[in-house]
C-alpha cells in the first residue's frame, strides 16, 4: 500500500520540456506519483500536471498509449483529433492511440489534470 495526497504531490512538480523539430519548447510542470513499478502493471502511469496560465503541449499522439485525462482544477482546452473541448473541474477525456491531442490552459489560474496512462513508452510520442 502506498498513500500520498495531491498537495503534497504538487510541492514536487517539475518543468517539462519537449524537443519539437529541434526547438526545446516548456510544456508543463508534471510529478510522476505512481509508476509501472508501483502500480506493478508494464507501461502504467499515474501522474500530476500543472499547466501555468499560457501554457500548452502541441497536438500528438501515441500510437500503444490510451490516456485517462482528469480535470482537477483550471479551466482548459482540449483538442482531441480536431475537435475543441472547454474543459472544467470534473470533466474526464479518454484518450484512445492514434488520437491527436493538445492541451491548452485557457485561465489565469493553472491548469491541473490527473493523467492515467497505460502501454507507457518515452518513444511512443509523434508531434503533429
Amino acid at each position: 500500500m502506498k498513500r500520498t495526497t495531491v498537495n503534497g504531490e504538487l510541492k514536487k512538480l517539475s518543468p517539462r520540456y519537449f524537443e519539437i523539430r529541434g526547438k526545446k519548447v516548456y510544456a508543463y510542470d508534471k510529478v510522476n506519483v505512481f509508476d509501472e513499478t508501483t502500480i506493478g502493471v508494464p507501461g502504467a502511469k499515474y501522474q500530476l500536471v500543472s499547466f501555468p496560465p499560457g501554457a500548452s503541449v502541441a497536438p500528438h499522439f501515441h500510437e500503444k498509449v490510451r490516456e485517462v485525462f482528469l480535470i482537477a482544477s483550471g479551466k482548459g482546452k482540449i483538442t482531441i483529433n480536431g475537435k475543441e473541448h472547454f474543459t472544467v473541474a470534473g470533466d474526464i477525456f479518454l484518450i484512445e492511440p492514434n488520437d491527436s491531442h493538445a492541451l491548452q490552459n485557457t485561465d489565469s489560474f493553472p491548469f491541473i489534470v490527473h493523467i492515467f496512462k497505460w502501454n507507457e513508452n518515452a518513444h511512443d510520442i509523434n508531434w503533429k
